[in-house]
């Protein structure tokens, strides 16, 4: 969304037409869309995106409880408010910006957060060099390999094809 944003800022005439492709394969708004709401001063809101990347979708209907008791929000706001002074700091601030998201989804303008990235298991893709991945030999390749590997030679007669221990001129010998 940032690479769409910056492209955005830089659109004039010149740049091609939108094909849509960011938002039919993505569900994400193009810098096209972007530079629109811009020139009009108008804010992104979460219709722009794909209900993919919603955090409240449709269809995922929350059970909802009857309301059988009397209205509880000033007790509830109030035992919020003294617990909030008990908390640590960085609990306050967890707490805070819940709340302040609770308050923005009910005012209407629900904020779009980035997606969470899930690290995987293993190896992360790209980890590995374009250099270390070998291509399987050829069979003139095999043939060439094995017959560049260096041949037993004896020690004791210094020719090829047999080691000290199978050296027949040691066997003449003994």
């Amino acid at each position: 969304m940032l690479e769409q944003f910056r492209k955005a800022l830089h659109l004039n005439a010149n740049n091609p037409p939108c094909t849509n492709v960011l938002r039919n394969t993505m569900g994400l708004p193009c810098a096209h869309v972007l530079k629109s709401l811009l020139d009009r001063n108008e804010k992104l809101t979460r219709n722009h995106f794909h209900a993919e990347w919603w955090l409240k979708r449709p269809g995922y209907a929350h059970q909802q409880v009857p309301n059988t008791h009397p209205p509880l929000f000033p007790e509830t706001l109030s035992q919020l408010a003294t617990q909030h002074e008990m908390l640590l700091p960085h609990q306050r601030r967890l707490l805070e910006g819940e709340v302040a998201m609770l308050s923005q989804d009910w005012s209407g303008g629900t904020s779009v957060l980035n997606p969470i990235v899930v690290r995987t298991r293993g190896r992360p893709q790209g980890a590995i060099a374009a250099s270390s991945i070998r291509r399987d030999p050829s069979e003139f390749e095999i043939v060439e390999m094995q017959s560049a590997r260096r041949k037993r030679k004896c020690r004791e007669c210094d020719q090829e094809g047999h080691d000290r221990r199978t050296c027949p001129r040691l066997r003449v010998v003994q």
